[in-house]
């Protein structure tokens, strides 16, 4: 869906066999995030310039989220699915969590993180990441992912401890 205006997917039918959702350069508030509930087998959700306030969101089915380039609020909602296993999130602002100044995005705390008990994958593409305590208290993660240069060895360090495979790439990989 491209160009979605703020209450147009609560207008939606509920679409019972859709397992893949992309919004792009859409607008989604609180009022349609539960409807995207009724989605019963969607699987993946995806944004891409999209500013989205996932509040009353918890859809049982979804597994993957992929959020680009976007404005999210009211990310802890997604703690709510609970067969949630792998989140990307791309130079996106989360809540007061992940920031935006002059085009450098900042992982200032990632505590918000710290409740997705089951998620086992998880990639974070910003341009520097000051806080892993959240991510450490993931219970399941196996692997993260991130941008190169943006942990310290330190965080690296907590990382491996906590038996979490980091794994940097450059921006053209």
């Amino acid at each position: 869906m491209t160009s979605a205006d703020e209450n147009d997917i609560s207008r939606l039918a509920d679409f019972k066999n859709l397992s893949v959702l992309t919004l792009s350069l859409s607008d989604v508030n609180s009022f349609d995030s539960p409807k995207m509930n009724t989605f019963s087998n969607l699987q993946e959700l995806y944004t891409y310039r999209t500013d989205i306030d996932l509040e009353g969101f918890n859809n049982s089915n979804l597994t993957y989220v992929n959020i680009l380039f976007s404005d999210v609020k009211t990310f802890d909602s997604l703690e709510e699915c609970l067969s949630l296993r792998s989140i990307s999130l791309g130079q996106t602002v989360v809540d007061d969590d992940i920031i935006n100044s002059d085009g450098k995005f900042t992982m200032k705390n990632s505590s918000f993180l710290s409740s997705f008990d089951n998620v086992t994958e998880l990639a974070v593409y910003v341009d520097s990441i000051e806080d892993v305590s959240g991510i450490c208290e993931m219970d399941s993660l196996k692997s993260l992912t991130v941008s190169e240069g943006s942990l310290s060895d330190e965080a690296i360090g907590q990382l491996d401890e906590k038996g979490i495979k980091v794994t940097q790439k450059n921006s053209d990989d």
